[in-house]
């Protein structure tokens, strides 16, 4: 009788406690789940900006290139105009010798 009701509230006790375990286990697996799924969330936006920004790069890397081709052409082409203008000069000067030659000539 008095172990009856020892044991009865020995086992209450223990189903008090299982529960109470129970509920904070349930509550500590909630809050878990929340945090693994900010954490997914977190991670996929971080990985579209990741591939937006490759992307970006990737972009103003074309970018570059085609400004750098651009800028040898116009290099080029400034080389050529500078050697056909030496070339026109050099000819000027040669014609207006002859010229004065022929001039002195008269």
């Amino acid at each position: 009788t008095r172990h009856q009701e020892e044991a009865a509230e020995t086992k209450s006790q223990l189903i008090a406690d299982a529960q109470e375990q129970t509920a904070e286990l349930q509550a500590l697996q909630s809050h878990t789940l929340e945090q693994a799924n900010m954490w997914n969330a977190e991670r996929s936006a971080l990985q579209q900006q990741i591939q937006s920004n490759e992307q970006q790069l990737k972009d103003q890397q074309f970018e570059f290139d085609h400004l750098q081709a651009n800028y040898k052409e116009l290099q080029e082409q400034h080389t050529r105009h500078q050697e056909e203008a030496a070339e026109t000069k050099s000819q000027l000067i040669a014609d207006a010798q002859e010229q004065t030659a022929e001039l002195q000539a008269l």
